[in-house]
């Protein structure tokens, strides 16, 4: 089976080096179009075949947004497959998640929560006090007190009298939610 260069197909179908590596990239298969020999690109017959075709198209104006392949394959943006979930779905979903719990810092609290700025902390690792928008001193219940910092917004519910519960996490990062 003979084999063509790249260098030598760019320059038998007048076109750029580089528009024949775009060309293979997107519409060539390894193996059955093109092979690897050395540091060279080597084309077959059939490479060769496609190439003048897609070459062909490109000149005449009609663009690769017209074909509806991409490397022989049929293009994805046809029907969703039910039950599939592509990349773009995923990078989405997670985007969302770290969105929603943003924005939960900024919503109004809850029924029965109160919205509370930590003064100081405790000895006690599970208790920090907090200032409430009235004024008020209360304590809250938390896992461990290590990364609440002075100045910090929290939520909280009413356990009993002044010792409220932390609605949430504790924070990951010392003074960061």
């Amino acid at each position: 089976m003979s084999t063509v260069l790249e260098a030598e197909a760019a320059q038998e179908l007048g076109v750029s080096r580089e528009t024949v590596r775009s060309l293979r990239a997107e519409h060539l298969f390894e193996n059955d179009h093109w092979k690897k020999k050395g540091r060279e690109i080597a084309y077959t017959a059939s490479g060769v075949e496609r190439l003048r075709g897609l070459v062909a198209r490109l000149l005449s104006g009609e663009g690769q947004d017209s074909t509806p392949e991409k490397n022989g394959a049929p293009e994805a943006s046809q029907a969703p497959i039910p039950g599939v979930v592509t990349a773009k779905d995923a990078v989405g979903q997670a985007l969302a998640q770290v969105l929603s719990a943003q924005s939960r810092a900024a919503e109004p609290p809850g029924p029965g929560e109160v919205v509370a700025t930590v003064t100081r902390q405790v000895p006690n690792k599970h208790l920090v006090m907090a200032r409430l928008a009235d004024g008020g001193e209360i304590r809250v219940w938390v896992k461990t007190n290590k990364n609440f910092t002075p100045g910090m917004t929290l939520r909280a519910t009413q356990r009993v009298g002044s010792l409220y519960d932390l609605v949430g996490n504790c924070p990951r990062f010392r003074g960061r939610f």
